[in-house]
């Protein structure tokens, strides 16, 4: 869509929220007692979002468990 349109909001807007969507899945995941698998929506988040200090948090906190 953005390589038609590069101006189009509604798809700049979803793919910032699409790391935030990965993050309260691996959060979920989490709570469900999933580490491998929250860990990897942790990783599929950062590589949307390389900076995004929550899901660096969040794979911290994967790794310290």
């Amino acid at each position: 869509m953005l390589a038609e349109q590069p101006q189009n909001q509604q798809a700049i807007t979803g793919l910032q929220l699409l790391p935030l969507r990965y993050l309260a899945m691996a959060r979920q995941a989490a709570d469900d007692g999933d580490v491998q698998k929250a860990s990897r929506f942790v990783k599929q988040g950062l590589t949307l979002a390389p900076n995004n200090s929550q899901l660096m948090q969040t794979n911290v906190t994967l790794v310290v468990v």
